[in-house]
C-alpha cells in the first residue's frame, strides 16, 4: 500500500465531500495532514467532524485537546480533558492505563499553560502511582511536559526524582544532560552525557550530544573525538559528519574538514551544493586552491548564480597571483549581486595587486558605500591615497578608520605619517607617541617612509 498516495486520496475525498463518512484512522490522517502544514484551524474542523461521526473515540478527543492547546484556547482544552476522563471511566474499550496516564499528563500541561502550576503539580502527582507503570518513566513523562514548555528547571526536579528509582534509565540521564545544556550549565551537561555513555557506550546519539557540548565550549579536539565515535557507530549519520567537519575546520585541520564535507555530499546525494561549498572553502583555507576551484565549480553546476562560489573561485585565483582572472570572477559576482560590500573589497584588492590604483580606489569606495563601518577598508583606502600623495584624502580615510576602531593596528602611525607630510608637526608628534606606546617598531617604520626625519624622531625621544 502506498501510504502517501492513499493519504492524499483521503484528504482529497474529504475536501471534495464526495463521501460523508470517514473512519477514525482516516480522520486522524486528515488531521495530521493539516497539522504538518500548520493549518491548525483546518485540523480543528476535521477533528470536530470526526467527533460527530465517532463521539466516543478517545484518540480523536486527544487530538482535539492538543489542537486547542496550540490555539491557546486553554479553557476549552481543560473542558476537553474532562470529556476524556469520562471516556476512560465509562467505555470499557478505552479504560486502559496508557489512555488514563496520557489524559492526566494532558490536563497537567493544560494547567501549566493556564498559569496554574500548583494545581498542575497536584494533577501530575496522580500519575505517580504504581498502577500507571514504572515511577521513573512517569517522572520522565512529566519532565517532558515541562521541557516542551521550556521550563527546564522544573523538568530537572522531576528528572532527578525519577533517577532515584532507576539509576540506569538512560532516557532520564540524557534529558538531564539536555536540560543542563539549555540552562547553559555545559559542564554538568557533559557529566550526565558521559554517564549515559558509561551505561550505553555504543549510543551514537550520546556521542553526538557529547560532541555538540564540547563544540559549544570550543573544545574542538574533544568534539572531534566524540564525533569520531558517532560516525564509527553509524557511518551514515550526516549530522555527525557535518559537525565533525566544522570542528576540524575550527581546529585548523582544513583538509580533513573538506573530506568530511565531501562525505556529507555523498550521503546527501548529487544535489548537495551546501556541503560542496563548505568543502571548497575548507580546501581554500588549506591553500589547496586547485581543489578549492574544483569544488566551487561543482557548486556552480548546481547553482550557476551562487555568488559565494564565484567569489571563492576569485579568491583562489587571487592567492595563485592570477589577478586578471580573479578580477573576471569578482566582476561576475558583482553583476549578480552589486549590494555585497565584500565583492567590491575583493575587486579593490585585486586591482591594487596589479597597481591599478584608480580602479582599486573606485572599488574600495563602492565597498564603503555599501558598508561604511569597515575600519580596515578605510585604512587600506587611506594607504592608497597616501601612496599617490593625496594626503588630505588619506587623512580623511585614516580618521574614519580610527573612528570605527581606535585600536586598529598601526592606525596612529598612519595618522602621524600623514600629519607629518602635511606639515602638522604637533599632531604628528601626538600620534607617533601613541603609535610607539602600542608598537615599539613604529619609529623604524616611520623612518622607512621618511628617512630624513631623524631630527624629528630625536625630538620625540628627547621629550618622552
Amino acid at each position: 500500500m502506498n501510504f502517501s498516495n492513499s493519504k492524499s486520496d483521503i484528504v482529497k475525498r474529504y475536501e471534495d465531500r464526495n463521501d460523508g463518512y470517514f473512519d477514525v484512522n482516516e480522520i486522524s490522517e486528515i488531521v495530521d495532514y493539516y497539522l504538518r502544514r500548520l493549518r491548525t484551524k483546518d485540523a480543528r474542523k476535521a477533528v470536530e467532524i470526526g467527533l460527530q461521526l465517532h463521539p466516543d473515540d478517545w484518540e480523536l478527543h486527544y487530538q482535539k485537546c492538543r489542537i486547542l492547546l496550540d490555539l491557546q484556547e486553554y479553557d476549552s482544552a481543560y473542558a476537553a480533558t474532562n470529556e476524556m476522563f469520562e471516556l476512560c471511566k465509562s467505555n470499557n474499550e478505552i479504560t486502559d492505563i496508557d489512555a488514563m496516564a496520557d489524559t492526566i499528563l494532558l490536563r497537567g500541561e493544560t494547567l501549566v499553560r493556564m498559569g496554574n502550576d500548583k494545581q498542575a503539580k497536584l494533577v501530575f502527582k496522580e500519575l505517580l502511582q504504581d498502577m500507571y507503570g514504572k515511577l521513573d518513566d512517569a517522572y520522565l513523562d512529566i519532565a517532558d511536559t515541562y521541557i516542551t514548555l521550556n521550563d527546564h528547571e522544573t523538568a530537572l526536579q522531576y528528572l532527578q526524582e525519577g533517577l532515584k528509582y532507576n539509576q540506569g534509565n538512560t532516557s532520564i540521564i540524557s534529558e538531564i544532560s539536555f536540560c543542563y545544556k539549555q540552562l547553559r550549565q555545559v559542564d554538568k551537561a557533559i557529566e550526565y552525557c558521559n554517564k549515559c555513555l558509561d551505561i550505553s557506550p555504543y549510543s551514537s546519539d550520546s556521542w553526538y550530544n557529547l560532541g555538540e557540548l564540547y563544540f559549544s565550549k570550543e573544545q574542538y579536539s574533544e568534539a572531534i573525538d566524540a564525533f569520531d565515535f558517532t560516525t564509527a557507530i553509524d557511518d551514515t549519520d550526516v549530522s555527525a559528519w557535518e559537525m565533525k567537519a566544522y570542528a576540524l575546520y575550527y581546529n585548523e585541520n582544513y583538509r580533513k574538514s573538506a573530506e568530511c564535507h565531501l562525505k556529507c555530499a555523498r550521503l546527501n546525494g548529487s544535489n548537495d551544493a551546501s556541503s560542496l561549498a563548505f568543502a571548497a572553502e575548507a580546501f581554500e583555507k588549506a591553500e589547496d586552491y586547485e581543489n578549492g576551484i574544483r569544488y566551487y565549480c561543482e557548486v556552480l553546476k548546481l547553482q550557476p548564480e551562487n555568488t559565494d562560489a564565484i567569489c571563492g573561485i576569485g579568491l583562489c585565483l587571487f592567492e595563485q597571483k592570477q589577478y586578471e582572472e580573479c578580477i573576471v570572477q569578482f566582476k561576475k559576482a558583482i553583476e549578480l549581486d552589486g549590494s555585497s560590500s565584500d565583492n567590491w573589497m575583493y575587486l579593490g584588492e585585486a586591482y591594487a595587486a596589479l597597481d591599478k590604483v584608480e580602479e582599486s580606489i573606485s572599488a574600495y569606495n563602492q565597498c564603503l558605500m555599501r558598508k561604511d563601518n569597515q575600519s580596515a577598508v578605510w585604512a587600506t583606502l587611506g594607504n592608497l591615497h597616501f601612496e599617490t600623495d593625496n594626503l588630505e584624502l588619506a587623512l580623511h580615510c585614516y580618521n574614519k578608520a580610527s573612528e570605527y576602531d581606535p585600536d586598529l593596528l598601526y592606525i596612529d602611525l598612519f595618522l602621524s605619517l600623514t600629519y607629518y607630510g602635511l606639515g602638522k608637526m604637533e599632531l604628528a608628534v601626538k600620534h607617533l607617541k601613541i603609535a610607539i606606546a602600542k608598537n615599539a617598531n613604529s619609529t623604524d617604520l616611520f623612518l622607512e617612509v621618511y628617512p630624513d626625519a631623524q631630527a624629528f624622531i630625536f625630538t620625540i625621544n628627547t621629550n618622552s
